[in-house]
């Protein structure tokens, strides 16, 4: 998993305090990445076409800290 993760912020820059869009989360593989790349100051907006994707991200990230930064 890290090595995707290093791949993600290479390609997309993607740093503490930024905002984040994830086009078609799917389950959230990537999302969740993406929230801890932006740190606590981030945030990651999670879009998907299938509402049942976006509510399994929900239930992935419930009672986490991950739950403020993923919208």
């Amino acid at each position: 998993m890290k090595n995707c993760c290093i791949i993600i912020s290479k390609d997309f820059d993607i740093n503490e305090g930024m905002t984040a869009l994830d086009v078609g989360c799917g389950l959230g593989f990537f999302t969740i990445e993406m929230a801890r790349m932006v740190g606590k100051t981030g945030r990651v907006i999670a879009a998907d076409m299938q509402e049942g994707m976006l509510q399994k991200v929900k239930e992935k990230i419930k009672g986490t800290v991950l739950e403020d930064r993923i919208h």
